[in-house]
């Protein structure tokens, strides 16, 4: 991975923190439509469709599960973005030309064990060496 794309890459990830995912699923405007039930990873859920047609904004649809808490299964971008309207940095990119995505979450609050490989790379020595790294 080139060292200039440390920051982007950075970025996206912040995104899926469930503050900040919790954030941009609320500024969703709608209007909100029930668009059936499906399964995701054999779990029924409500598929909830936004079809946001106000400027800068994107379709999408939302998985809840019918049991349990209401946090979501999967989110979907069905469209790409309208123009104009206003950007929000925490959740839209300026230059952006995603037409769909799809994200699935789960297991809420598991703590997986993480352990760093042997002899692992530095993103922030090779970004001041200027170098980069290509996998």
């Amino acid at each position: 991975m080139p060292a200039s794309s440390v920051k982007s890459l950075q970025a996206d990830i912040n995104r899926t923190l469930p503050k900040e995912l919790a954030y941009c699923l609320s500024q969703e405007t709608g209007p909100f439509e029930k668009a059936g039930m499906r399964s995701v990873d054999g779990e029924p859920t409500i598929v909830i469709r936004n079809k946001d047609t106000k400027p800068g904004s994107e379709p999408g649809e939302l998985y809840v599960p019918t049991s349990g808490p209401a946090l979501p299964a999967r989110t979907r971008q069905t469209g790409p973005r309208r123009p104009g309207g206003e950007l929000d940095p925490r959740c839209d990119e300026a230059d952006s030309t995603v037409r769909s995505s799809t994200a699935t979450f789960n297991k809420f609050n598991a703590v997986k064990p993480i352990s760093a490989p042997p002899n692992p790379l530095d993103l922030e020595q090779l970004g001041r060496a200027g170098g980069g790294v290509t996998a």
